[in-house]
């Protein structure tokens, strides 16, 4: 290749990572409708808050909900296939990883070994 083809590349992938890192930006900040969730205001809670709460509380009291879904026979077929869990009392061992009583421990075999032991004399 020659000096200017290699020149006219290198521009090309500069332009394109200029560009990319143009949009990657652009796309990281807050948009308008979200950037209004984040207040600037640092005093404390006045009473346009109060009012606020105020507001919401009367939506909230306002609603009507229709409880006619709960006596249909779609609903009333449902059947529940939940478990009851047992309770069982709760020990107060000190050590809980020590081996329980009367449970034999699956690390033990219960084969007693006895290794045999030789010397081995070298002569010289």
């Amino acid at each position: 290749m020659n000096k200017p083809t290699i020149f006219t590349l290198i521009l090309i992938v500069v332009a394109i990572v200029v560009v990319g890192g143009y949009f990657y930006m652009q796309g990281s900040q807050p948009t308008s409708s979200s950037s209004a969730l984040v207040s600037s205001d640092t005093t404390a809670s006045g009473p346009s808050d109060s009012g606020n709460i105020l507001a919401l509380l009367n939506q909230v009291k306002s609603l009507n909900i229709d409880t006619a879904f709960f006596q249909t026979p779609a609903y009333t077929s449902l059947t529940s296939y939940s478990v009851n869990i047992i309770p069982i009392s709760v020990g107060n061992r000190t050590n809980p990883f020590a081996p329980v009583s009367g449970i034999p421990s699956p690390f033990s075999t219960g084969v007693v070994t006895q290794v045999a032991t030789s010397s081995i004399k070298t002569s010289k």
